[in-house]
């Protein structure tokens, strides 16, 4: 495959850097990973689409001044983080431009910006273990790294990961301040064994709270960014005064325990999650139940839905059902792409207000929050 010289102009939600050339008459993007704005690159292609490129970084020529030194010896290598390699400032900067793009035939005003410390973040990490290797998986690879560093995690988890060289499986890692806490997630707990302290129990602090979860229950790993997108969401409740609420996918109750001028019915799937939210949001009323079975047999309506889907995004057909049971939508989402195809289905709705909170810095990954209200 050849190689080319190019300047990169912009970042794609892929985290991908974007350059282009002129072939005849046709301008081509050329995606290339690792690279950042301003840089001038020479690039290897190596798989032509109809449109496009996808190029392999060789050189950089010239350094973007938004380019950084790289201080992680994985980088490039492993794929757990990709813009690690961009200033801070510039990354958030270039996020906020694709979705402005990405967003701009739904909503024409400014997308506000919740960020944080975009180092040592992650409070509970998932790693893999096998023939003495622990860590994530190489970039576009299955094959596995031997994590000696990482700038993402809370470094007590670090020593810990090593512990694990003789293990095979994957486990996750939670650090507890006092403690790290290791669980083999091909372990068989119940509800029971909570209840009966056979588990070690973690928490992270939101707004002096501290909430209580299981190793294996889903969390938002960035505690400062999470309590800003969560007293984001709260104030929006105290604006609508719903008298009636739904949250769904309501996870252990992180959105629940800061919502105080309502009592929400809060839907979720998995039992410990749902056990978890209880404890967390005590005053509303929690109901385990898959989502989508409560929905089809749902014949109330509600003042406003909380939801925050998984990464896939909803079933086929359930923007529909949810925008017949309200008119006002808070939409949670941390796949732009899906999001997207989501409100392309809600005609119905306007966006009022969108918001991005770089839950995930030094990675291509955002998590966004929607207002949406019914057309009159």
């Amino acid at each position: 495959m050849k190689e080319i010289t190019l300047t990169i102009e912009s970042l794609a939600s892929t985290g991908l850097g974007v350059g282009r050339i002129q072939e005849g008459k046709f301008t081509r993007a050329v995606f290339v990973p690792f690279t950042c704005p301003g840089d001038s690159v020479k690039v290897k292609i190596i798989e032509q689409k109809k449109k496009y490129y996808m190029g392999e970084l060789v050189k950089v020529i010239t350094p973007s001044p938004s380019r950084v030194p790289i201080r992680c010896k994985h980088f490039g290598v492993c794929g757990s983080c990709d813009l690690l390699h961009i200033h801070y400032d510039k990354e958030v900067e270039m996020k906020k431009a694709f979705l402005q793009y990405m967003f701009k035939e739904f909503y024409s005003g400014d997308i506000s910006v919740l960020s944080g410390s975009p180092d040592f973040y992650r409070q509970k990490i998932r790693v893999h273990a096998e023939n003495g290797k622990v860590g994530w998986k190489k970039y576009r690879s299955n094959d596995l790294i031997n994590v000696e560093e990482c700038y993402l995690i809370h470094q007590p988890l670090l020593p810990e990961m090593r512990t694990l060289q003789k293990e095979e499986g994957e486990f996750y890692l939670v650090d507890r301040g006092d403690s790290v806490v290791i669980a083999d997630s091909s372990d068989e707990i119940t509800l029971e064994d909570v209840k009966k302290k056979k588990v070690p129990i973690c928490s992270y602090v939101l707004n002096g709270q501290n909430i209580l979860f299981a190793p294996s229950c889903f969390i938002q790993n960035n505690a400062e960014v999470n309590e800003k997108t969560v007293n984001v969401v709260a104030r929006i409740f105290e604006a609508e005064k719903p008298t009636t609420a739904l949250e769904l996918f309501s996870g252990i109750g992180n959105f629940s325990s800061h919502i105080k001028n309502c009592r929400m019915t809060c839907v979720e799937g998995d039992e410990m999650s749902s056990y978890f939210a209880t404890m967390n949001a005590p005053t509303h009323h929690h109901v385990h139940e898959e989502v989508y079975e409560f929905l089809e047999k749902n014949k109330k309506t509600y003042d406003i839905v909380l939801l925050d889907p998984p990464r896939e995004g909803l079933r086929e057909g359930f923007e529909e059902k949810i925008a017949s049971i309200t008119d006002t939508i808070v939409f949670i989402s941390c796949n732009p792409s899906v999001l997207k195809e989501s409100l392309k289905k809600m005609k119905e709705f306007e966006v009022k207000q969108m918001i991005f909170a770089d839950m995930f810095p030094r990675t291509h990954h955002v998590e966004i929050v929607v207002l949406l209200r019914k057309n009159a």
